[in-house]
């Protein structure tokens, strides 16, 4: 067998530039077809979760919701219900702090009431992140403005959530469940 010793022509800068132009072409292509579907859904997802909420009426009502948050979101719960008095029926805030512009001395002395307000904090005495006192400072601050508030420490806890903090959660989320099934009208 004769080996082939041609060889083709080289190719062009043209031609390069055309075969660079085409793949470009069905790969934008591509793309916004992936982009266009991706937005459809998503406006049929918002417009969904938009329609669900102004027909929910009472399942949307703030005591029927929950915030819960761990670290950096558990912050982030305690500063939102401090910012939006009434926005939910508890609160569940894993090892977190106030850690917002505001000071604890501010929302003592100027925050909102948050009389109604169901607030499990837990924090531990070593986590590097969140310290106990700041546990204990934000567990004071929301009870002096009237939130019903559940304080546990864990010893030597280290920074995560434990089974124990997620079965006490859950007694509360059911415990304000059964508050508002057997009382749907009150908080």
């Amino acid at each position: 067998m004769a080996r082939s010793t041609a060889r083709t022509a080289p190719e062009t800068s043209a031609k390069r530039s055309a075969k660079r132009k085409d793949r470009t072409k069905t790969v934008d292509r591509t793309v916004e077809i992936h982009l266009t579907e991706a937005v459809k859904k998503n406006v049929a997802d918002v417009q969904t979760l938009a329609d669900f909420y102004a027909t929910a009426g009472e399942l949307a009502r703030p005591e029927r919701l929950a915030i819960v948050g761990f670290s950096q979101g558990a912050c982030l719960t305690a500063e939102y219900v401090l910012q939006h008095p009434g926005c939910c029926g508890a609160a569940v805030i894993f090892t977190g702090a106030i850690i917002g512009a505001e000071s604890p001395a501010f929302w003592r002395a100027q925050g909102p009431r948050l009389d109604g307000l169901r607030v499990l904090i837990t924090g531990s005495d070593v986590d590097d992140w969140v310290s106990e006192d700041k546990v204990r400072e934000t567990a004071d601050v929301l009870g002096s403005l009237g939130a019903d508030v559940t304080l546990r420490l864990y010893p030597g806890r280290p920074h995560v959530v434990t089974d124990e903090e997620l079965v006490e959660a859950q007694t509360l989320l059911q415990e304000m469940r059964q508050r508002v099934t057997s009382h749907p009208h009150t908080t």
